[in-house]
């Protein structure tokens, strides 16, 4: 199987300002060693990172303080989550 599905959460979630937030992502199929985050923040350019791999196509991304309100996805290649 070459196809790749990613999945990520938490979906819809409301923090306060300056909370954490740790950013979770699942890959199936043909996993990949590297997974990307794309975060766009409110009215500001997108920034990208790199997800840490937990093993077995799960990744993280932590978020020591949220400042502003943002939609994020994961990508490997041409392959993306949803825009959450």
């Amino acid at each position: 199987m070459n196809e790749i599905t990613l999945s990520v959460e938490p979906k819809g979630a409301t923090l306060l300002r300056g909370a954490p937030l740790v950013i979770r992502a699942e890959a199936t199929g043909k996993v990949p060693d590297k997974l990307s985050l794309a975060v766009w923040p409110e009215n500001r350019e997108v920034m990208k990172m790199n997800m840490e791999s937990e093993g077995k196509g799960k990744f993280m991304f932590r978020m020591d303080s949220a400042q502003f309100s943002f939609q994020y996805q994961a990508y490997h290649g041409s392959t993306s989550s949803p825009v959450l």
